[in-house]
């Protein structure tokens, strides 16, 4: 959850033409925040996570992700 709203908010900070002191600002703010909704969204539920990897991912990533962790869970 954390990577991928993380990596979101790294988009939109380098969006932006800032100045070196400005461009820190806005990427710790960006990220703080980026932090903050993961958090929300990991002390929902698995249905808000899943539904916020799959419009990050895709619904085929998020498909081979859960048969991976399917697969992986089995041999343990």
């Amino acid at each position: 959850m954390y990577e991928a709203l993380n990596a979101d908010a790294s988009v939109r900070v380098d969006e932006r033409e800032l100045s070196d002191l400005d461009n820190a600002y806005v990427f710790d703010e960006e990220h703080d925040a980026a932090d903050r909704h993961a958090s929300r969204i990991n002390n929902l539920n698995i249905c808000a996570q899943l539904c916020v990897l799959r419009d990050h991912h895709g619904e085929t990533a998020l498909t081979a992700l859960l048969h991976d962790l399917a697969d992986l869970s089995a041999v343990a």
